[in-house]
């Protein structure tokens, strides 16, 4: 029988190295992550925001200038259109002005009818606004003695909230009452002021209907005196609203259309009434524009609820909550081109608390 022999030789043995296998990419924890980030930073810049600093919008307005007439007139054709740019002496429209020959004593009669009315109307206006005026000076003059008397019972009310007479909150209120106050006497100076450049207006109006020449016919029939001509602009501005169609009869004293005076720019900005005491008159505020452009504007007075607040910046929940309107200027006269672009756009302005 042959022997068996076991191989001595050493056996290699070959095999596969395994790769260790890629870790995938843990998309939806990358994403959560992500959200998490985002929530945190905003919950931390609103903190910062509502607790540093504060916000406030407002928007671009220009002063408004009224087109009215002392009679009844109709407007046959229009020159511009809503929105549109004029300069000082633009035609706008072309009207008639319709008068009652009531003696029929011919066109010469009418015109003469015309100044006549006119005349005392401008007469009335002053008369009237004058008497504004004076009313007016009076109020101030009230307004003054109700400041004086309060200030003179202050050290009164100061010894008796020292001493727990009154709680403090009097003390508070007493102060109130007399910035009201002189917040009411800004408003009747700014309205004396309006009132006595309406005035200037009267007389520019007046001297203007004097020298025109309109053009008279007998084209109405009825002994109706229609007295044709044109009207331009008193001032460079936009064209804001026009209020009747053609032919359209508007009656004595009512607005055929607005003109925004380009000239007068300004900011109404609405503050919370807690907010108002990180603000003060004369102050230099920055000014964000729609388009990221910054621009600074000088608050130049304080409206308390006078104003009509836009809905845009009404609270769904507090419609009727008393908002502090400021009216700010532009700091510089270069700056009036850039606030032209604006007009009724929305503005931001943010303010530190703690400067």
């Amino acid at each position: 029988m042959k022997p068996f022999k076991f191989k001595t030789k050493a056996t290699v043995l070959r095999g596969v190295k395994e790769e260790a296998p890629k870790k995938k990419v843990n998309w939806d924890r990358i994403i959560y992550l992500l959200l998490f980030v985002i929530i945190l930073l905003s919950i931390l810049y609103y903190a910062i925001s509502k607790s540093f600093y504060v916000n406030v919008f407002g928007q671009v307005h220009t002063e408004q200038f009224s087109v009215q007439f002392p009679e009844d007139i109709s407007v046959f054709k229009y020159f511009v259109n809503e929105q549109d740019t004029v300069e000082r002496g633009d035609t706008l429209f072309y009207y008639r002005l319709n008068m009652q020959d009531e003696e029929g004593s011919g066109s010469s009669s009418a015109a003469a009818a015309v100044v006549v009315s006119s005349s005392n109307w401008y007469l009335k206006e002053r008369l009237q606004t004058q008497k504004k005026i004076n009313l007016a000076y009076i109020d101030i003059d009230d307004l003054k003695n109700n400041i004086l008397r309060i200030k003179n019972q202050l050290e009164i009310t100061k010894k008796e909230v020292y001493l727990d007479v009154y709680p403090q909150v009097e003390l508070k209120k007493a102060l109130l009452e007399i910035d009201k106050y002189y917040v009411d006497i800004d408003k009747k100076e700014q309205e004396i002021a309006y009132l006595k450049k309406y005035l200037s207006l009267l007389n520019y109006y007046e001297q203007l209907d004097k020298n025109k020449q309109p053009v008279i016919n007998n084209s109405g029939g009825d002994g109706e005196e229609i007295l044709w001509n044109y009207y331009t602009s008193p001032i460079s501005g936009i064209v804001g609203k026009i209020f009747f169609d053609l032919e359209e009869v508007a009656y004595r004293k009512d607005i055929v259309m607005y003109l925004n005076d380009t000239d007068e720019l300004f900011i109404l900005a609405f503050l919370d009434q807690k907010d108002i005491k990180y603000f003060e008159e004369g102050e230099v505020l920055p000014i964000k524009f729609p388009d990221g452009i910054l621009s600074s504007g000088v608050i130049s007075n304080f409206y308390i609820n006078t104003e009509e607040i836009p809905a845009e910046f009404m609270e769904a929940k507090s419609r009727n909550k008393r908002k502090v309107v400021v009216k700010l200027l532009p700091e510089k006269d270069d700056d009036l081109k850039e606030w032209r672009k604006f007009h009724l756009f929305e503005v931001h302005i943010q303010k530190s608390k703690f400067k």
